[in-house]
């Protein structure tokens, strides 16, 4: 007799802007950095453009972006896209369209999360939600919004304080700090 198990996918997507992946893991990546040809700091800087909530780009990536022309059609996120850019008067244009950049990408993960896995299989999440120029972003429920859409629906929430927070390093207060880690527990319709 063969016992066919179903597979769930499990992952912890980045944060918007709020922690430097590759900084964190420059060790790591060093020590394996062959293997994904990242064994120097610039290559491994190149990385860090493809990486979903990356702050560093160039101007003209974002320099015809605005969030009243280019939405993600969920009003509340629409607004607080509309909101960072508004009042943010240094940033505001920049980290508005990291933040809608952030969430197009997961769109598009979604896409193909949905497209690899079958019928009644779990997709489980852990993600924290942000603050993007001091405006607070309910990241956890937005990709909920996002990934309904996709194929998925919410089968459980959860929340935890953390605690350890061996990835963190003194950021200058950029980025906000993260307390809460969602679980969302998806499963593909």
């Amino acid at each position: 007799m063969i016992l066919l198990l179903p597979f769930t996918a499990i992952t912890s997507p980045p944060y918007i802007k709020a922690i430097d992946y590759i900084y964190n893991q420059m060790v790591e990546l060093f020590w394996i950095g062959d293997l994904f040809q990242m064994q120097t700091q610039t290559k491994q800087n190149r990385k860090k453009n493809e990486y979903i909530g990356n702050k560093k780009i160039s101007k003209a990536e974002f320099n015809n972006y605005t969030p009243y022309n280019t939405i993600l059609s969920i009003d509340k996120l629409d607004k607080k896209l509309q909101q960072i850019y508004d009042t943010d008067k240094k940033n505001g244009h920049k980290h508005s369209y990291v933040t809608f950049k952030y969430f197009a990408e997961m769109g598009k993960h979604f896409v193909e999360m949905s497209k690899s896995l079958n019928k009644k299989i779990h997709y489980v999440m852990v993600v924290g939600d942000s603050n993007v120029s001091d405006i607070y972003i309910d990241t956890a429920d937005f990709l909920i919004d996002i990934a309904e859409r996709s194929g998925f629906r919410i089968s459980n929430k959860w929340g935890y304080i953390i605690k350890n927070r061996f990835m963190r390093f003194d950021r200058k207060g950029r980025g906000g700090i993260i307390k809460i880690d969602w679980v969302l527990d998806f499963e593909k319709i």
